[in-house]
Order: structure tokens, then C-alpha cells, then sequence
């Protein structure tokens, strides 16, 4: 009967850290905290492709203030070069 007590009570006392961590309010602030990771990420995310895309402009940009120096390079004939008249004629540029 004392060895069941003993074991009873290491029981509840081990079983009471992890009751704590279910607490049902925790749950609340994760969500809260999952949900300003997200509006953080998206904001992030937009940033970056605002700058990705500005870069890739200029690249696109210099490459097709490249494309006479690059025809006489590779020939007008090479098919990489007659791509690259065509995408700069798309672009505007």
C-alpha cells in the first residue's frame, strides 16, 4: 500500500511539468506569434521582389546595350544571339 502511495505521488509530481506547457492560453500566443511570423515573411518577401525585380531591369538593361558587341562576337546566325534581339525587342529596349 505505501509502495502504491509512492508511486501514486512520483507520478503526479513528474505528470505536472507537462501539464503545464498544455496550458490552453499558450495556445493563443502561438497562434498570435505564428500569425506575426507570417506578416513579417510577406512583408519581407515583397521587399525582396521589389529588389529582384529592379535588378533584373538593369541587368536585362546592360545586357541589351550589349547585343551589337555580342552579334559580332558569336555571328548574327548563332541562335543565342537572334533570342536576345528578340527578348530586347519585347522589353523595348
Amino acid at each position: 500500500m505505501r509502495r502504491l502511495f509512492f508511486v501514486s505521488a512520483l507520478a503526479l509530481i513528474a505528470a505536472t511539468p507537462a501539464a503545464a506547457q498544455l496550458d490552453p492560453l499558450s495556445y493563443g500566443e502561438a497562434a498570435a506569434s505564428i500569425g506575426r511570423t507570417q506578416v513579417m515573411n510577406e512583408a519581407i518577401t515583397r521587399q525582396n521582389a521589389s529588389r529582384n525585380a529592379a535588378a533584373t531591369r538593369q541587368r536585362a538593361r546592360a545586357t541589351c546595350a550589349r547585343k551589337d558587341a555580342l552579334a559580332a562576337k558569336h555571328g548574327n546566325d548563332d541562335p543565342r544571339v537572334k533570342k536576345l534581339f528578340s527578348l530586347c525587342a519585347q522589353a523595348g529596349y
